[in-house]
């Protein structure tokens, strides 16, 4: 994972990510019949001949170059048959970890110096951890009780708690658009309070949390001050296990206070979302 200098427009996400590598292909392995053509009729090779399909031919994956499997006969008068293929889906898990998923870029447009800018949309300045949906997502995966216990794991989570902390606004360039020197730190984000029955204006759900997660959000105001950091999301010990996705998008309250002392450009800072693996006091 990427950690570069970032911005408003393109935030950073300031935790450790656990990043599960893909497990390689087994092939052969125990489990079902590597593909059933019970009820199929004919499959087409590659070189051109028929082949009548009898049950877990080998030969009669779809894979091969050229291969189809036929739903009947020659008689085109035939509507009784079927074609059949299966493929197959992988994934690994993994458990014990919390994890930051992902954290949203913030674009303000354009306003009045000294004027409160309202989100227009996700989309970011430079290529970081930010992504363009709006997207604030946190996992907890870890339980009190281990799967070696007893009764198996509790699933029930350990608690975390996550801030938001602003940097400086940086001025840039108005041609080549690169960072100046001049830095502002009067500038002020500001999140809205939510909960699990907000929703945004278009009447979607903007907080989803697994059922066995309790989430708190907290209205916030962060200075770009690169220190003040509190608290955005916290979910208690016992009851934050699972997904909590939070969508902070256009279509809910989010502000940007602009500096009155900044003169007229564009500029940008960075915003540090930082998880903490255990809940708030």
């Amino acid at each position: 994972m990427k950690f570069n200098k970032s911005s408003l427009l393109s935030s950073l996400a300031a935790a450790g990510i656990v990043l599960g590598a893909v497990a390689p292909v087994l092939a052969h392995a125990a489990g079902p019949a590597a593909v059933d053509n019970t009820g199929q009729n004919h499959a087409f090779n590659d070189d051109g001949t028929v082949t009548k399909l009898a049950v877990n031919t080998p030969a009669a994956y779809l894979s091969q170059v050229g291969n189809s499997y036929a739903t009947s006969t020659e008689d085109n008068n035939d509507i009784s048959g079927s074609a059949q293929g299966r493929s197959d889906a992988q994934v690994r898990l993994v458990a014990g970890y919390l994890t930051l998923d992902d954290v949203p870029d913030f674009n303000f447009g354009t306003v009045a110096v000294g004027s409160t800018a309202h989100l227009v949309n996700n989309t970011g300045r430079i290529a970081d951890d930010g992504n363009s949906q709006g997207v604030l997502q946190v996992t907890d995966s870890r339980s009190s009780t281990p799967a070696s216990g007893a009764s198996g794991a509790s699933q029930d989570g350990l608690g975390y708690h996550l801030t938001v902390r602003l940097g400086q606004f940086y001025k840039l360039d108005d041609t080549t658009g690169a960072y100046t020197d001049s830095a502002f730190s009067g500038f002020s984000l500001n999140l809205p309070q939510l909960d699990t029955t907000s929703r945004d204006s278009n009447g979607k759900l903007v907080v989803n949390a697994d059922p066995k997660t309790s989430p708190t959000l907290f209205k916030i105001s962060v200075p770009s001050d690169n220190t003040t950091a509190p608290t955005f999301l916290n979910a208690p010990k016992n009851h934050s296990y699972g997904t909590t996705s939070v969508n902070l998008t256009s279509g809910i309250d989010i502000g940007l206070a602009t500096d009155s002392t900044a003169p007229k450009g564009a500029y940008d800072a960075p915003i540090y979302w930082l998880l903490m693996a255990q809940p708030t006091a």
